[in-house]
C-alpha cells in the first residue's frame, strides 16, 4: 500500500499498480499513474465497472482497466498485495494507492467568513490571508496537494506575513 504517487512514483515504474477507490476518485489518480508503469488498473469500490464523462475516453486511451473489487479485501500475499474482485476473482498487484476522496476541513474558516472554491477549499492569497482580516488558512483546507511539506510552506508564508504585521501595526491584513 502507498499512499502518494508523487513522493514515490518512480518506486513502481513498469510495475503492476492499482488504485483502490470510488471509481471518479480513482479514475483521477490512476491516469496519473500512467506517467510511471502501463500496467494500471482501478478498483471501484462502489461496483462501478467504468466510467463515463469527461475522463471515460482517457482511461480508455490509457489502457487503463477497471473492475470493481469487494471493499476491504485487500490482503497481502508475499512481496504483492491481492484483491477480491466482485465476480468472486482474485488480482494481484504489486502495490495498491487509496483513492478514497476526502472532505476539506475548512468549515470552522467558512463558518467565520473565509471563502471557498467549487471544491470547498478556501481561498486565499499569496500570503495566506483569506478575505477575514487576521484568518489564515494552510495545508489541506487551502488545496488538495494533501503534503506535509506544501502545508509547511503555506504555513512559513503565513507566518512571515503574520510576523510583518505585527513589527507594522499600521500593516493591514486585508488582501
Amino acid at each position: 500500500m502507498r499512499l502518494c504517487p508523487i513522493c514515490d512514483g518512480f518506486e513502481v515504474i513498469d510495475k503492476r499498480v492499482a488504485v483502490m477507490g470510488p471509481a471518479k476518485d480513482a479514475a483521477k489518480k490512476a491516469l496519473f499513474m500512467r506517467t510511471y508503469t502501463r500496467d494500471v488498473t482501478v478498483l471501484a469500490t462502489d461496483g462501478k465497472r467504468g466510467i463515463d464523462g469527461c475522463s471515460g475516453p482517457l482511461i480508455r486511451e490509457a489502457g487503463i482497466r477497471f473492475k470493481a473489487c469487494i471493499p476491504n479485501s485487500l490482503r497481502p500475499l508475499g512481496e504483492h498485495a491481492v484483491v477480491l474482485l466482485s465476480d468472486g476473482t482474485t488480482s494481484t498487484f504489486d502495490s495498491v494507492y487509496p483513492a478514497m476522496g476526502c472532505r476539506t476541513g475548512a468549515k470552522f474558516g467558512i463558518d467565520l467568513g473565509a471563502t471557498c472554491d467549487d471544491l470547498g477549499y478556501l481561498i486565499v492569497d499569496a500570503h495566506q490571508r483569506t478575505v477575514v482580516p487576521g484568518l489564515y488558512a494552510a495545508g489541506d483546507v487551502v488545496n488538495e496537494i494533501n503534503q506535509i511539506a506544501v502545508a509547511f510552506g503555506h504555513a512559513a508564508i503565513a507566518a512571515t506575513d503574520i510576523h510583518n504585521h505585527l513589527a507594522d501595526p499600521n500593516r493591514s491584513f486585508r488582501h
